[in-house]
């Protein structure tokens, strides 16, 4: 039970169904058919759904798939990482990998 409404998700975790403002949910990250979701207070929602499901469920509110295992709200990045593996810092200070094919879409975003 994911839904977007006025920008908030429902976060079906356990047998409760959690509130968030999309504001606030910092990056989620791909583990196998499931999906952590990082929200920026720290706390971490394991999900059933993949990570697909996300991207295009969030793809209109500044979320970008910047790594096969991740996808990050663009609007809390603070720093491009470049060097040898181009990275992106969140404003929690998580670095997390950009693919070669997607730098130039993230470059794009905050031109």
């Amino acid at each position: 039970m994911q839904n977007v409404c006025k920008n908030r998700i429902l976060i079906a975790h356990n047998s409760n169904v959690k509130i968030v403002d999309v504001g606030v949910v910092e990056y989620i990250k791909s583990d196998g058919c499931y999906s952590e979701i990082h929200l920026v207070s720290g706390e971490v929602y394991k999900v059933s759904k993949g990570l697909g499901y996300y991207e295009k469920l969030l793809g209109g509110y500044g979320f970008m798939r910047v790594h096969n295992g991740y996808l990050v709200n663009m609007e809390l990045v603070t720093e491009i990482i470049g060097g040898a593996r181009l990275r992106v810092r969140t404003i929690s200070g998580e670095e997390l990998p950009v693919t070669r094919h997607n730098k130039k879409e993230v470059m794009r975003f905050f031109m």
